[in-house]
Protein backbone atom coordinates (compact mmCIF):
# COMPACT_ATOMS: atom_id res chain seq x y z
CA UNK A 1 0.00 0.00 0.00
CA UNK A 2 1.84 3.11 -0.98
CA UNK A 3 0.84 6.37 0.34
CA UNK A 4 -1.58 7.44 -2.25
CA UNK A 5 -3.43 4.33 -1.57
CA UNK A 6 -3.04 4.81 2.34
CA UNK A 7 -4.91 8.64 2.20
CA UNK A 8 -7.53 7.41 -0.24
CA UNK A 9 -8.37 4.55 2.66
CA UNK A 10 -8.32 7.29 4.52
CA UNK A 11 -10.64 9.09 2.93
CA UNK A 12 -13.33 6.36 2.70
CA UNK A 13 -12.78 5.51 6.61
CA UNK A 14 -13.56 9.10 7.01
CA UNK A 15 -16.41 9.42 4.99
CA UNK A 16 -18.27 5.77 5.77
CA UNK A 17 -18.56 7.02 9.57
CA UNK A 18 -19.61 10.95 8.63
CA UNK A 19 -22.29 9.02 6.75
CA UNK A 20 -22.73 6.70 9.75
CA UNK A 21 -23.01 9.36 12.49
CA UNK A 22 -25.22 11.62 10.57
CA UNK A 23 -27.80 8.92 9.41
CA UNK A 24 -27.98 7.39 12.65
CA UNK A 25 -26.26 4.51 12.04
CA UNK A 26 -24.42 4.61 14.49
CA UNK A 27 -26.76 4.37 16.97
CA UNK A 28 -26.46 0.93 16.84
CA UNK A 29 -23.04 0.58 18.35
CA UNK A 30 -22.77 3.69 20.62
CA UNK A 31 -24.61 5.77 22.61
CA UNK A 32 -25.99 9.48 21.51
CA UNK A 33 -23.61 10.97 22.73
CA UNK A 34 -20.68 10.00 20.72
CA UNK A 35 -22.38 11.19 17.49
CA UNK A 36 -20.08 14.92 17.24
CA UNK A 37 -17.13 13.26 18.54
CA UNK A 38 -17.47 10.17 15.64
CA UNK A 39 -18.09 13.29 12.95
CA UNK A 40 -15.10 14.92 14.07
CA UNK A 41 -12.81 12.42 14.13
CA UNK A 42 -13.90 11.37 10.50
CA UNK A 43 -13.59 14.96 9.40
CA UNK A 44 -10.15 14.92 10.76
CA UNK A 45 -9.28 11.45 8.66
CA UNK A 46 -10.64 12.85 5.47
CA UNK A 47 -8.23 16.52 6.02
CA UNK A 48 -5.55 14.45 6.69
CA UNK A 49 -5.84 12.39 3.78
CA UNK A 50 -6.48 15.17 1.41
CA UNK A 51 -3.28 16.62 2.73
CA UNK A 52 -1.49 13.42 2.10
CA UNK A 53 -2.66 13.27 -1.59
CA UNK A 54 -2.22 16.89 -2.23
CA UNK A 55 1.62 16.30 -0.98
CA UNK A 56 1.78 13.51 -3.01
CA UNK A 57 0.78 15.27 -6.49
CA UNK A 58 3.26 18.02 -5.63
CA UNK A 59 5.62 15.21 -5.70
CA UNK A 60 5.38 13.72 -9.02
CA UNK A 61 4.92 16.86 -10.27
CA UNK A 62 8.54 17.93 -9.88
CA UNK A 63 8.17 19.90 -6.53
CA UNK A 64 10.05 20.09 -3.23
CA UNK A 65 11.48 16.65 -2.71
CA UNK A 66 10.92 15.37 0.44
CA UNK A 67 13.70 15.31 2.89
CA UNK A 68 13.04 11.92 3.96
CA UNK A 69 13.29 10.65 0.50
CA UNK A 70 17.49 9.85 0.34
CA UNK A 71 17.62 7.80 3.71
CA UNK A 72 13.96 6.41 2.10
CA UNK A 73 16.23 5.07 -1.14
CA UNK A 74 19.92 4.16 1.33
CA UNK A 75 17.62 2.55 3.32
CA UNK A 76 15.87 0.18 0.69
CA UNK A 77 19.20 -0.63 -0.48
CA UNK A 78 20.49 -1.71 3.13
CA UNK A 79 17.38 -3.76 3.86
CA UNK A 80 15.97 -4.98 0.86
CA UNK A 81 12.52 -3.64 1.25
CA UNK A 82 10.80 0.37 0.41
CA UNK A 83 10.04 1.94 3.22
CA UNK A 84 8.05 4.51 1.48
CA UNK A 85 5.16 1.89 1.23
CA UNK A 86 2.93 0.65 4.49
CA UNK A 87 2.09 -2.86 5.18
CA UNK A 88 -0.16 -4.44 2.96
CA UNK A 89 -1.83 -6.13 6.10
CA UNK A 90 -3.01 -2.31 6.12
CA UNK A 91 -6.14 -2.52 3.84
CA UNK A 92 -7.83 -4.90 6.22
CA UNK A 93 -8.79 -1.43 7.95
CA UNK A 94 -10.86 -1.09 5.29
CA UNK A 95 -12.83 -4.41 5.59
CA UNK A 96 -15.55 -3.38 8.59
CA UNK A 97 -16.48 0.13 6.81
CA UNK A 98 -16.89 -1.14 3.60
CA UNK A 99 -19.05 -3.75 4.47
CA UNK A 100 -21.28 -0.96 6.32
CA UNK A 101 -22.36 -0.34 2.64
CA UNK A 102 -23.18 -4.08 2.21
CA UNK A 103 -24.80 -5.28 5.24
CA UNK A 104 -26.75 -3.14 7.39
CA UNK A 105 -26.06 -4.29 11.15
CA UNK A 106 -28.59 -3.97 13.66
CA UNK A 107 -28.59 -3.43 17.72
CA UNK A 108 -28.31 -6.25 19.94
CA UNK A 109 -31.25 -8.13 20.51
CA UNK A 110 -33.11 -11.37 22.18
CA UNK A 111 -29.44 -13.93 20.86
CA UNK A 112 -27.31 -11.10 23.69
CA UNK A 113 -30.27 -10.79 26.13
CA UNK A 114 -31.09 -14.30 26.40
CA UNK A 115 -27.48 -14.90 27.98
CA UNK A 116 -27.82 -12.07 30.71
CA UNK A 117 -29.78 -12.22 33.78
CA UNK A 118 -31.63 -9.33 32.36
CA UNK A 119 -31.78 -8.26 36.61
CA UNK A 120 -30.82 -4.42 37.53
CA UNK A 121 -28.46 -4.88 40.54
CA UNK A 122 -28.93 -2.28 43.01
CA UNK A 123 -25.79 -1.12 45.22
CA UNK A 124 -27.76 -2.82 48.38
CA UNK A 125 -29.76 -0.28 49.34
CA UNK A 126 -33.18 0.53 47.79
CA UNK A 127 -33.70 3.38 45.39
CA UNK A 128 -35.96 6.51 46.34
CA UNK A 129 -38.13 7.70 43.71
CA UNK A 130 -40.34 10.67 42.86
CA UNK A 131 -43.77 9.97 43.03
CA UNK A 132 -45.85 9.16 39.48
CA UNK A 133 -48.38 11.76 38.98
CA UNK A 134 -51.93 10.76 39.23
CA UNK A 135 -52.82 10.60 35.39
CA UNK A 136 -56.08 9.11 33.35
CA UNK A 137 -54.15 7.89 30.71
CA UNK A 138 -51.21 5.57 30.55
CA UNK A 139 -47.65 6.19 31.98
CA UNK A 140 -45.06 5.79 29.47
CA UNK A 141 -41.89 4.60 31.32
CA UNK A 142 -38.36 3.20 30.16
CA UNK A 143 -37.90 -0.37 30.45
CA UNK A 144 -35.29 -0.22 32.98
CA UNK A 145 -37.38 2.85 35.42
CA UNK A 146 -39.67 0.41 35.24
CA UNK A 147 -38.05 -2.26 36.62
CA UNK A 148 -36.06 -0.36 39.35
CA UNK A 149 -39.85 0.34 40.19
CA UNK A 150 -41.77 -2.81 40.00
CA UNK A 151 -39.16 -4.16 42.25
CA UNK A 152 -38.36 -1.29 44.60
CA UNK A 153 -41.13 1.70 44.74
CA UNK A 154 -43.45 2.11 47.38
CA UNK A 155 -46.99 -0.40 45.93
CA UNK A 156 -48.72 2.50 46.39
CA UNK A 157 -47.66 3.93 44.36
CA UNK A 158 -48.19 1.79 41.25
CA UNK A 159 -51.06 -0.07 41.80
CA UNK A 160 -54.11 1.14 39.59
CA UNK A 161 -51.81 2.80 37.28
CA UNK A 162 -51.78 1.81 33.33
CA UNK A 163 -48.01 1.90 32.26
CA UNK A 164 -46.72 1.65 28.86
CA UNK A 165 -43.54 0.06 27.75
CA UNK A 166 -40.96 -0.49 25.03
CA UNK A 167 -38.75 -3.27 23.85
CA UNK A 168 -38.13 -6.15 22.30
CA UNK A 169 -39.62 -9.80 22.75
CA UNK A 170 -36.95 -12.22 24.17
CA UNK A 171 -37.10 -15.82 25.59
CA UNK A 172 -37.37 -16.32 29.60
CA UNK A 173 -33.83 -18.69 30.07
CA UNK A 174 -36.02 -21.26 31.73
CA UNK A 175 -38.01 -21.23 29.31
CA UNK A 176 -41.21 -20.05 31.53
CA UNK A 177 -42.99 -17.24 29.27
CA UNK A 178 -41.27 -14.24 27.79
CA UNK A 179 -39.80 -10.60 28.67
CA UNK A 180 -40.08 -7.38 27.16
CA UNK A 181 -36.50 -6.47 26.83
CA UNK A 182 -34.39 -3.57 26.09
CA UNK A 183 -30.54 -3.34 26.12
CA UNK A 184 -28.73 -0.65 28.27
CA UNK A 185 -25.50 0.87 27.46
CA UNK A 186 -23.02 1.76 29.43
CA UNK A 187 -20.06 3.62 26.28
CA UNK A 188 -21.00 1.11 23.75
CA UNK A 189 -22.31 -1.94 22.50
CA UNK A 190 -19.48 -3.82 23.76
CA UNK A 191 -20.67 -3.25 27.06
CA UNK A 192 -24.68 -3.87 26.95
CA UNK A 193 -26.81 -5.24 29.38
CA UNK A 194 -29.83 -6.79 28.97
CA UNK A 195 -32.90 -5.39 31.46
CA UNK A 196 -36.14 -7.75 31.24
CA UNK A 197 -39.83 -7.19 32.52
CA UNK A 198 -41.85 -10.62 32.66
CA UNK A 199 -44.85 -10.26 30.50
CA UNK A 200 -48.12 -11.96 32.25
CA UNK A 201 -51.32 -12.31 30.06
CA UNK A 202 -50.19 -12.48 26.94
CA UNK A 203 -49.09 -14.45 24.66
CA UNK A 204 -45.30 -13.66 23.42
CA UNK A 205 -44.36 -12.67 20.04
CA UNK A 206 -41.74 -13.76 17.94
CA UNK A 207 -38.28 -13.68 19.57
CA UNK A 208 -36.83 -9.64 18.67
CA UNK A 209 -40.45 -8.34 17.66
CA UNK A 210 -40.62 -4.57 19.07
CA UNK A 211 -43.75 -3.95 20.53
CA UNK A 212 -45.09 -1.16 22.88
CA UNK A 213 -47.10 -3.16 25.36
CA UNK A 214 -49.79 -1.38 27.84
CA UNK A 215 -50.41 -2.69 31.59
CA UNK A 216 -50.58 -2.73 35.13
CA UNK A 217 -47.89 -3.66 38.35
CA UNK A 218 -48.36 -6.51 39.29
CA UNK A 219 -45.84 -7.95 42.57
CA UNK A 220 -43.38 -10.52 42.28
CA UNK A 221 -44.23 -13.90 44.21
CA UNK A 222 -40.18 -14.12 45.10
CA UNK A 223 -38.07 -12.30 47.29
CA UNK A 224 -36.60 -9.11 45.47
CA UNK A 225 -33.64 -9.70 47.10
CA UNK A 226 -33.06 -13.05 44.69
CA UNK A 227 -31.12 -12.05 41.86
CA UNK A 228 -32.84 -14.57 39.40
CA UNK A 229 -35.97 -12.25 40.48
CA UNK A 230 -37.28 -10.27 37.32
CA UNK A 231 -40.58 -7.29 37.64
CA UNK A 232 -43.39 -8.85 36.35
CA UNK A 233 -46.33 -6.25 34.03
CA UNK A 234 -49.94 -7.68 33.86
CA UNK A 235 -50.37 -6.50 29.54
CA UNK A 236 -53.66 -5.40 28.72
CA UNK A 237 -52.28 -4.89 24.79
CA UNK A 238 -49.43 -5.71 22.74
CA UNK A 239 -48.75 -3.78 19.69
CA UNK A 240 -45.93 -4.61 17.15
CA UNK A 241 -43.76 -1.43 16.38
CA UNK A 242 -41.02 -0.19 14.39
CA UNK A 243 -37.82 -0.66 15.53
CA UNK A 244 -37.22 2.94 17.42
CA UNK A 245 -34.20 5.47 16.10
CA UNK A 246 -32.42 4.44 19.80
CA UNK A 247 -32.95 1.14 20.73
CA UNK A 248 -30.85 0.82 23.69
CA UNK A 249 -31.31 2.72 26.73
Amino acid sequence: MNKSMQSTALSVIGVISVVAALGGLYLNFVKPVMRWPIVAAAVLLIVVAIIGLGSRGRADDGGELDPVAPYEIMDEADHGHDHGRGPRIGWLLLVPFLLLGVVTPGPLGAFSAERDSGRIVTDGEAPLFEPIADSDGEVALAVGEYSMRALYDDPENLEGKTFSLTGFASTLPSGDGWALTRMSLNCCAGDAQAIKVRVLGAPAPVDNDWVTLTGSWRQVSTSVDDPTTLPVIEARNVQQVDVPTNPYE
